[in-house]
């Protein structure tokens, strides 16, 4: 399973979960610190409390207490998902098409293979950033 965080430029933060590993609260609290810390690293403009918000789904490890109350001691914008909302499911339109069209050219469904694809395709773009995607959630 991989957890991936993005803006309308590319992705900030992306871990590969382990196999067998269960997503509970305690574990995304430990997802989110270390996206905080590198959110801090490599966007300028996001260093600023209230300065980003995150938009996640309503699964119970995002919406656990001890994740609600380090959000909110890190005053962490949050923006509520509706339930069974895919209109604001972003992954479904700018990232999981991407990696999608890549996979098919993995032979061997090999493990390696997929992470290495996946690595490849999230990297941050040599190009000139998207424009659209999320920009009317950054100009309010």
């Amino acid at each position: 399973m991989l957890i991936t965080f993005f803006d309308s430029r590319g992705i900030i933060h992306k871990e590969f979960v382990p196999a067998g590993q269960t997503i509970t609260g305690e574990y995304y609290l430990n997802v989110l610190k270390r996206l905080i810390a590198r959110n801090r690293r490599i966007r300028a403009e996001y260093r600023d409390e209230d300065s980003w918000c995150l938009l996640h789904d309503n699964a119970p490890s995002h919406s656990s207490l001890t994740v609600r109350r380090f959000l909110a001691k890190n005053n962490v914008c949050v923006l509520n998902h509706p339930p069974y909302s895919p209109d604001l499911a972003q992954c479904d339109f700018y990232l999981f098409p991407k990696i999608k069209l890549k996979l098919k050219v993995v032979t061997g469904s090999v493990i390696g293979s997929v992470v290495v694809t996946i690595e490849q395709q999230t990297s941050p773009p040599r190009q000139k950033p998207r424009t659209g995607t999320l920009d009317p959630w950054h100009s309010g």
